[in-house]
């Protein structure tokens, strides 16, 4: 995917942990790294941040044909 967007670095990292919380070790690891800007987020919160724009151009796609299928059906 990096080649086709032209990106010569990561832009977001996945990282799931085989235990409830993560090692204190990679934390102090990435808070050491200055290249990384630390944003920890579950999992379910990276994709609904990730998703929210798409949802809305969905919610307001639907409601401009609504609108157009009611103006139709009052007109005809």
């Amino acid at each position: 995917m990096m080649a086709a967007f032209r990106r010569s670095a990561y832009s977001t990292i996945v990282f799931a942990s085989p235990t409830r919380g993560a090692p204190p070790a990679l934390l102090a690891a990435i808070d050491a790294d200055p290249r990384l800007q630390d944003r920890r987020r579950r999992k379910i919160q990276f994709y609904a941040e990730q998703s929210e724009a798409l949802a809305t151009f969905i919610r307001y796609l639907g409601l401009f044909l609504s609108l157009t299928f009611l103006i139709g059906a009052i007109v005809g």
